[in-house]
C-alpha cells in the first residue's frame, strides 16, 4: 500500500507538469471560444480548466524550486 503522502503524479517531472499545464490551458482557451455570450454558466468548464492549469504551473514551479535547493 502507498504512503499517505504519496499521490498520483508524485513522480512526474517538472517538464511533464508543464506540458500537462499547457494542455489544460489550451483546453481552457478552446472552451472559452465555445461559451455562449451572456451565459456566464457556460464559462464554468473554461474556469475549471484554467484553474487546474494554474495549479499545475504552480506545482511545477514549486518542484523546480525544490530541485534547485538540493
Amino acid at each position: 500500500m502507498s504512503e499517505p503522502s504519496d499521490y498520483p503524479g508524485a513522480a512526474a517531472s517538472v517538464e511533464q507538469l508543464y506540458r500537462l499545464a499547457d494542455c489544460y490551458a489550451e483546453a481552457a482557451h478552446r472552451l472559452m471560444d465555445m461559451s455562449r455570450k451572456g451565459d456566464h454558466l457556460s464559462r464554468t468548464p473554461f474556469r475549471l480548466n484554467a484553474i487546474h492549469a494554474i495549479e499545475l504551473y504552480l506545482s511545477a514551479d514549486h518542484v523546480c524550486g525544490a530541485c534547485s535547493m538540493i
